[in-house]
């Protein structure tokens, strides 16, 4: 047995975050409903190995603390791992390296306007085996990832306006999880969705990378991942950039089927945010505007502004409008919340 004093006592932590959301758009009436933003509960810590390594772990869970549900946990990034002169390896459920190259540049992150709505690569890798470089030089460092993967067998197909009331629509291939994301008003019917989407792959098909750059005026990464879990290829640029009270964050994303079909879906998204504090530090007001042609004229445009009671509570509202052309479909998501780390 291990005992207590030789691994130390794990650092229990969380955050909840709770908002009161109003949804509506394309002329429908306003409903509301208390959401739990991806809140969540964990512990972590490390144990001495010998002189020069050091055990690490890790056991998050995200918690719905809006609704009582038999669903309530769901595992996060939770991991075993070692780390030493040579870098950190983990093992178990992590970010891919292409989700962390996003650095922050996604401030409505968790809320209703998160990027995965509007592009894919936003993935978190059961089976995963991770590895993270020490600084090569300054500023600089490498990451690793190999889990699972997986490839298109037959292309998800979405279908775009129809010619008239009724009649069947034109296919179009798309990310599946950009379909679950926008057929919440309306941009595409469950009768024009293929099935059988996904075969997946053993152990060590997946593979992702990213190259970190992280000084004093710039962060910028750049990251790509081949045979997702969901059956695409990535490329990613991410960017973050301080500006006294101003951080202005960019990130690009490619996207394409990992097996090329004559019908296959390669499409492109961005995002642009821009932050500044005021009221002495406290406050920090937020714009967002993203756009993808996975969907003709998908479009996210976001307002916020967070203000701090204290160093662990704060007090936030925003508003998100997300359109798709393809559709005429106009979708806008108003929240006011409160968020507690510990």
């Amino acid at each position: 047995m291990i005992s207590s004093t030789a691994t130390g006592m794990p650092k229990i932590y969380g955050k909840l975050n709770v908002s009161i959301d109003y949804d509506g758009g394309n002329g429908a009436s306003t409903s509301s409903d208390l959401i739990s933003n991806s809140s969540r509960v964990g512990m972590k810590g490390d144990f001495e190995i010998n002189d020069k390594l050091t055990g690490i772990y890790q056991l998050e869970y995200q918690v719905d603390a809006a609704n009582n549900s038999s669903s309530t946990f769901k595992t996060r990034n939770s991991f075993l791992g070692i780390t030493g002169n040579f870098g950190t390896i983990r093992l178990g459920t992590y970010d891919t390296p292409i989700k962390r190259a996003g650095l922050k540049a996604d401030l409505f992150n968790d809320l209703r306007g998160d990027i995965k709505n509007i592009t894919a690569g936003e993935n978190r890798n059961s089976s995963f085996l991770g590895y993270d470089s020490p600084e090569l030089t300054k500023g600089l460092s490498l990451h690793l990832g190999v889990s699972k993967g997986a490839y298109y067998e037959r292309n998800s197909c979405l279908l775009s306006s129809p010619s008239s009331p009724g009649q069947p629509l034109a296919p179009g291939c798309i990310n599946p999880r950009i379909i679950s994301a926008t057929s919440a008003f309306g941009a595409i019917p469950s009768s024009g969705i293929s099935i059988n989407l996904i075969t997946h792959t053993s152990f060590g098909k997946n593979i992702s990378f990213s190259l970190v750059y992280d000084i004093e005026v710039i962060q910028f990464a750049l990251a790509s991942e081949q045979k997702s879990a969901f059956g695409f290829d990535h490329n990613r640029l991410g960017m973050m950039i301080p500006a006294g009270p101003t951080t202005i964050g960019f990130i690009y994303t490619t996207t394409k089927s990992s097996r090329q079909y004559s019908n296959g879906h390669d499409y492109d998204a961005y995002t642009f945010s821009i932050s500044g504090k005021v009221a002495e530090g406290k406050g920090t007001f937020k714009f967002q505007y993203s756009s993808s042609d996975a969907l003709v004229g998908l479009e996210q445009i976001q307002l916020g502004y967070d203000h701090k009671l204290s160093d662990i509570f704060k007090v936030f509202t925003y508003h998100t409008n997300r359109s798709v052309d393809a559709s005429n479909a106009d979708h806008a998501y108003t929240g006011i919340g409160l968020e507690f780390k510990f």
